[in-house]
């Protein structure tokens, strides 16, 4: 590393001082000693550090505890050194990840030691973290080149990535709303608890629907797996069912002849799946709205079902449950979600 960065953050003005000058002394650079909680978060928002040493005990209300946990929100190493000895505390500060812990009075060759060991460490990381983001960003081309629909969550489920092909298709989906919001009060135990799975770091498949722009009820494909096991981020790709399903028809006929359908019944329901009106079928094929209702009463007829959502219901086992899932895209899906990055 680089000449690090110290902060020191310590009120015994004298341990202070003389632990600055060792640090000096060894070739490190102390940006500043402070003796309370709030000047030394003003000094790590302002300037660049790499590593705080911090005592338990702290001018003001908040003590050396409550620094660190500020500090790991910003993602900014720290480093204890202390006259407290318990088990408990140490054992706090292990939990909010401090790299080390040094108990006062202090060996000056183990703490160079120590010192040098947490900044490699700090080091490593470093590196690690932009080779994830520059792995993250090949990930998104390429999602965005295949026009796949992928969203990125955080924790708390706060859509915090989408993509541009996903945008088009659910226009009402944004950055920074969250996405149990897109579902209604009786749906979202189910998806909660999907994606509560998904944060464990399984990788989860579901059928389930999705309103659209429109305010209509699509049905998805959803494959959900983890960004960052340690943050508990998320990432799911979406395939609308009724895209798989309107590529099949254009490649496959099978289902049109199962059931003796006419060229013209077979536009007809290529025009449902893309949730089109009576009306917008009457323009869209140059034929009368009566004609297209003659026309549906006969698919339905031949097909032994009542309404649209029972045709969809029909394709989406057909194409999908049977078929659908060596469809390419699906393939190309299983691709894409394997390539994991995980901390």
């Amino acid at each position: 590393m680089k000449e690090a960065n110290i902060l020191i953050v310590e009120d015994e003005a004298i341990f202070a001082e003389n632990l600055k000058n060792f640090l000096i002394n060894n070739n490190y650079k102390v940006v500043g000693r402070v003796d309370n909680f709030s000047e030394a978060l003003q000094i790590v928002k302002k300037r660049p550090v790499d590593l705080v040493l911090i005592d338990i005990y702290l001018r003001g209300k908040e003590n050396g505890i409550f620094l660190a946990k500020e500090l790991k929100k910003l993602d900014i190493a720290f480093l204890f050194i202390t006259a407290i000895s318990d088990e408990k505390t140490i054992e706090i500060a292990i939990e909010n990840g401090a790299y080390g812990y040094i108990v006062k009075p202090i060996d000056l060759g183990q703490l160079k030691i120590t010192l040098d060991i947490a900044l490699y460490q700090i080091e490593l990381y470093r590196n690690l973290k932009r080779e994830k983001e520059k792995l993250q960003e090949k990930l998104r081309e390429m999602v965005e080149s295949l026009q796949f629909m992928m969203i990125e969550l955080d924790s708390s489920f706060n859509i915090t990535y989408l993509t541009s092909h996903t945008c088009v298709k659910f226009s009402n989906l944004q950055v920074g709303k969250n996405f149990l919001s897109f579902f209604d009060e009786n749906e979202i135990y189910f998806v909660r608890n999907k994606l509560e799975e998904v944060k464990k770091g399984k990788i989860i498949t579901f059928n389930f629907f999705l309103r659209d722009g429109e305010n209509r009820k699509v049905p998805v494909f959803f494959k959900c797996s983890p960004v960052n096991v340690k943050e508990k981020d998320i990432r799911i790709v979406m395939l609308a069912i009724l895209d798989i399903i309107s590529e099949l028809l254009f490649a496959d006929d099978s289902f049109f002849e199962k059931y003796s359908l006419s060229n013209r019944e077979r536009e007809i329901i290529k025009c449902i799946i893309n949730f089109n009106t009576n009306q917008e079928i009457s323009k869209k094929l140059f034929i009368s709205v009566s004609t297209v209702k003659f026309h549906i009463k006969n698919i339905f007829s031949k097909l032994n079902i009542k309404n649209r959502k029972e045709l969809l219901d029909l394709l989406k086992d057909y194409y999908v449950t049977n078929y659908g899932r060596e469809y390419y895209a699906l393939y190309l899906l299983n691709i894409l979600l394997n390539t994991q990055i995980k901390n």
